[in-house]
């Protein structure tokens, strides 16, 4: 007995706000077309063949936002930016980068040779090992 008026209790609280929703906007169907006119998540492109700008270029920073992350014309991934940006944009994106996507950032420059150390070593069979260790 205990479960079914725990499943039932967890449940009202959804309920109570989606009937609510529902109520405000007539109907589920009014809601979905409200859903669908909602403006999407701006979409912009940040390359890194250079290192991080130091001049950056004009960035969506008043709301969510994605970043499209490319190395040398290949994508590396996308940040995620879920609010408005209120720190010095450059700083912001480098924090963001390390956070978000940083094993596949570190990936990048080493197959591409840009890391101080990637001289030293070579693909092999599908793992990196050190020149010469064979």
């Amino acid at each position: 007995m205990r479960r079914l008026w725990r499943r039932w209790f967890d449940h009202l609280p959804g309920y109570a706000y989606w009937r609510g929703v529902r109520d405000t906007m007539g109907s589920w169907e009014a809601l979905q077309a409200y859903q669908r006119k909602t403006p999407m998540v701006p979409e912009q492109h940040l390359d890194l063949s250079d290192g991080l700008p130091a001049v950056m270029p004009p960035f969506w920073i008043d709301g969510p936002s994605r970043v499209i992350v490319t190395y040398h014309g290949q994508q590396i991934g996308t940040l995620i930016l879920e609010t408005a940006i209120e720190a010095p944009l450059r700083e912001y994106l480098a924090v963001q980068l390390t956070e978000q996507l940083g094993p596949q950032l570190w990936l990048a420059l080493s197959h591409n040779w840009s890391l101080p150390w990637s001289s030293y070593l070579q693909r092999n069979q599908g793992t990196i090992q050190p020149v010469g260790s064979e």
